[in-house]
C-alpha cells in the first residue's frame, strides 16, 4: 500500500522525503519494530555525552552521582495533537547492583530502592510518576 522498501537503508532514505513521511499512517493491527537510540546517554557508563565534547574522543560526563534512583522515561507523542502514543520506562541498575536486583525480581521482592539505599516514594496511581524530589 505505501510502497515502503523492505531493506533498512532504503527505508531510511525513503522516509527522508517529506512527502513520504507526511503521507504515512500507522495501520491498526500491524506490528511495527524499531531500534531505540539516544546519542547523549551512555547507559553502560552512566554518562552524558554533550555536543562538542564528542570532538575529543573518550570524554563523557559521569552522571551517577546526580542520579537519585528515578527510572528513565521516554514518551512518544503526536506533535500535531499532543496525543501520547506510548511511553518507554527504563529502570537503571548500576552494574554492581545488577545481580542483587535480578535476584530480588526473580523472588518477587523487588523494591523501589534508590541508589543511596533510601526508599523512593511509590506512585499514587498506576500511571502516575512519583513526585519530583529536590536534586542534590
Amino acid at each position: 500500500k505505501w510502497n515502503v522498501p523492505g531493506d533498512a537503508a532504503a527505508r531510511k532514505k525513503h522516509f527522508l522525503t517529506e512527502a513520504h513521511l507526511k503521507g504515512f499512517e500507522f495501520e491498526e493491527g500491524r506490528a511495527y519494530q524499531c531500534d531505540f537510540f539516544n546519542p547523549y546517554l551512555d547507559f553502560n557508563e552512566f554518562a552524558l555525552k554533550l555536543p562538542g565534547f564528542a570532538l575529543v574522543p573518550g570524554i563523557t560526563v559521569p552522571i551517577i552521582r546526580y542520579w537519585d534512583g528515578q527510572p528513565l522515561r521516554y514518551a512518544l507523542k503526536n506533535r500535531a495533537t499532543d496525543e501520547l502514543l506510548f511511553v518507554l520506562v527504563f529502570t537503571l541498575v548500576p552494574a554492581g547492583n545488577a545481580a542483587q536486583e535480578e535476584q530480588k525480581t526473580a523472588h518477587g521482592t523487588a523494591t523501589n530502592d534508590r541508589n543511596d539505599g533510601s526508599k523512593a516514594p511509590k506512585p499514587s496511581a498506576p500511571n502516575q510518576a512519583p513526585p519530583d524530589d529536590d536534586l542534590d
